[in-house]
């Protein structure tokens, strides 16, 4: 049965212009932080995060930011949006893809949220607006986009069809959705996945990586599984 947002779309990704935030390497302090073992972590939904959140993983989102928009040629999406009223970032960091994406677009309205209040506070373009949220949890928008993004979140989420659905159900009719994942495959020279791991050093450690994230309830592959699940979901 067609629902009455049959027509959303989407894009899916396995990044010109002035970079936003730029990264400093001084630490954005959350107030829901703790320390432990020399690093800070997210409090805000202890342990939910797999990984830190001070100046050291601040720079480091950043730079991936940066690589993934050279891998990109320059562009900070795929999907064709024009220019997208209501934007939404989910997972956003230290908020430079959101950041980025307000000043190429300054008539779009941009929400980033994160369950680590690690981007800037201050000189913020006036169409972009930082939220601390648990994505897994409930929305709390009253209003529904034009466009959500996520990048990298394999690690984040319990349930990513359950994720695909919050999203499918908070387009507009006609919206887009464009997630750029990695899934944690060990793959041939022919393209192919490895199927014995325990042939390499490499391929144990991506078994071992697997096997870390299932014993965090995360399925490290689950990505491979989108384009089935965005399917079954109308997208």
């Amino acid at each position: 049965m067609a629902s009455p947002s049959s027509s959303r779309k989407s894009v899916s990704g396995s990044e010109s212009g002035s970079t936003g935030r730029q990264s400093t390497g001084e630490t954005i302090p959350d107030a829901l932080s703790v320390e432990e073992h020399g690093r800070q972590w997210n409090a805000y939904r202890e342990g939910k995060y797999l990984l830190p959140n001070d100046g050291d993983e601040q720079d480091r989102l950043d730079m991936q930011h940066n690589m993934w928009r050279l891998r990109l040629g320059g562009r900070l999406y795929l999907a064709p949006v024009g220019h997208p009223s209501q934007v939404l970032d989910i997972g956003t960091g230290t908020g430079i893809w959101a950041l980025q994406f307000a000043a190429e677009h300054p008539t779009s309205n941009v929400i980033g949220t994160d369950i680590s209040m690690i981007q800037p506070r201050h000189n913020l373009p006036p169409n972009c607006l930082f939220i601390r949220e648990d994505s897994e949890e409930e929305w709390i928008f009253d209003i529904k986009f034009d466009f959500i993004h996520w990048r990298l979140m394999v690690s984040c989420f319990h349930d990513h069809k359950e994720m695909l659905q919050k999203v499918y159900d908070n387009l507009v009719p006609g919206g887009w959705a464009e997630f750029q994942e990695w899934s944690c495959e060990f793959l041939g020279a022919d393209g192919r996945a490895e199927e014995n791991l325990q042939a390499s050093v490499l391929g144990r450690f991506i078994e071992t990586l697997i096997a870390g994230g299932a014993a965090t309830g995360r399925d490290f592959r689950a990505p491979r599984k989108y384009k089935r699940w965005m399917t079954e979901l109308g997208f």
